[in-house]
């Protein structure tokens, strides 16, 4: 699991985010940067196409009108949906360290299993 994802330093001032803001309030920030910490410890692929609106807004702490984080995300291309399902935008572009975790970990489980054969084969 991840311990950690990237931000760019430009995220608060981006015109995306901005509107964002202005759409849905200042909190609407912190729901935004919920719900990437949310996938990259859940979803760390970016891909939320198990998840319908409500679960998305759960991840991101939104108390606010059902469906209106999930919508806004969509308008502003926070969020993809298409007929391939429903992705952050570039998650992978902005945060390959985080998407590529269960890789990473598969890998180390192999090389330290391989470790532990030879330490005893040794002895």
């Amino acid at each position: 699991m991840n311990k950690d994802f990237r931000l760019s330093v430009s995220l608060s001032t981006h015109p995306k985010t901005k509107k964002l803001m202005r759409r849905l309030g200042d909190r609407s920030f912190f729901n935004l940067v919920s719900l990437w910490s949310f996938v990259a410890m859940n979803k760390p692929d970016g891909n939320l196409s198990e998840l319908d609106a409500e679960d998305i807004e759960i991840a991101a702490d939104w108390e606010g009108d059902g469906g209106l984080f999930f919508k806004t995300l969509i308008e502003l291309k926070f969020i993809d949906k298409s007929d391939d399902g429903v992705f952050i935008h570039d998650w992978k572009d902005h945060n390959g360290f985080a998407s590529h975790s269960k890789e990473r970990s598969e890998k180390a489980k192999m090389a330290a299993e391989t470790r532990w054969k030879n330490a005893k084969t040794f002895r």
